[in-house]
């Protein structure tokens, strides 16, 4: 089984939650093959052969990000892919694109395939997230849910994650892999 993780990521958070749940995917056997990309970096051409595709993102709002809460975000120092830190202005260019804009892009030729979905978000807000959102976003581009949308916490909206999500998030990526 082929499969890719795809997520947005401004302070490394979701990034960790991605990698997690491609461990987690990874476990299920030898027959087993998954790639982690961000948003940024990946192309319809790299979802040509997915047979499961996993999304995940922050949550900003109780909502998926828009271009205004990234923004709103690149006054923060941010994590950026590579390591290092940076300002305002490398956040703007590295986070100009999130999972709501490439969910757009997103096609699955005519087939049916497999996907779940997942965000991160702070531990006490009761309602919303992007996960359910992006789940949506996945159904719509006729996407079958193979899971319930899945939050993971973290203690502030730069991080850390909470103790024992990243354990919690491979678990989900063995048990996603196992439903297949």
């Amino acid at each position: 089984m082929k499969s890719a993780v795809v997520y947005e990521s401004m302070f490394g958070n979701t990034r960790a939650i991605a990698e997690a749940i491609a461990a987690g995917l990874a476990s299920s056997g030898a027959d087993t093959e998954v790639v982690v990309m961000s948003v940024n970096e990946v192309t319809p051409e790299d979802l040509l052969d997915i047979e499961l595709l996993v999304v995940g993102g922050p949550t900003h709002l109780r909502k998926m990000t828009t271009l205004r809460t990234r923004g709103m975000r690149a006054g923060s120092t941010a994590k950026f892919p590579g390591g290092g830190t940076g300002g305002p202005e490398q956040l703007a260019q590295t986070v100009t694109t999130g999972v709501r804009e490439w969910l757009l892009t997103v096609s699955t030729v005519g087939t049916t395939r497999h996907a779940a979905a997942f965000d991160t978000r702070l531990a006490y807000l009761p309602l919303g997230g992007a996960a359910p959102l992006i789940a949506h976003c996945l159904r719509r581009r006729r996407y079958q849910l193979d899971a319930p949308p899945r939050s993971f916490f973290v203690e502030s909206a730069h991080g850390p994650l909470r103790r024992g999500e990243r354990e919690r998030a491979e678990a989900w990526g063995a048990a996603l892999a196992n439903r297949l």
